[in-house]
């Protein structure tokens, strides 16, 4: 079975809410780490002007529920967690195109 959770999960943040987007999302269990995205010595801005965490959960159990509660704090706009969203992906790859499909 694959699992999520080799790659960080990026968060879209509203600044004013930073320092409670941080708390909360530190405070979640199973958060290794969140940190702010950062390039060049700048925060990464969205198109929004909205600023990207990336938070460490290991590997996902459930990811629907992290979702969930990602979608429960205040000043998290967006997260990268798109679960239920699609039944097929396509993936490009310097090997050519991948596509990933769940069960009907």
């Amino acid at each position: 079975m694959q699992q999520l959770g080799a790659f960080r999960i990026p968060l879209e943040v509203i600044p004013f809410s930073l320092p409670l987007v941080f708390r909360q999302v530190r405070q979640m269990a199973g958060n290794r780490s969140c940190e702010q995205r950062m390039q060049e010595g700048q925060p990464v801005l969205t198109d929004e002007g909205n600023l990207v965490l990336d938070a460490d959960f290991g590997m996902l159990d459930d990811p629907a529920g992290l979702a969930l509660r990602f979608s429960e704090v205040p000043g998290i706009v967006e997260h990268g967690l798109f679960v239920g969203m699609t039944r097929r992906a396509y993936i490009g790859t310097q090997s050519g195109l991948r596509i990933l499909e769940t069960p009907a």
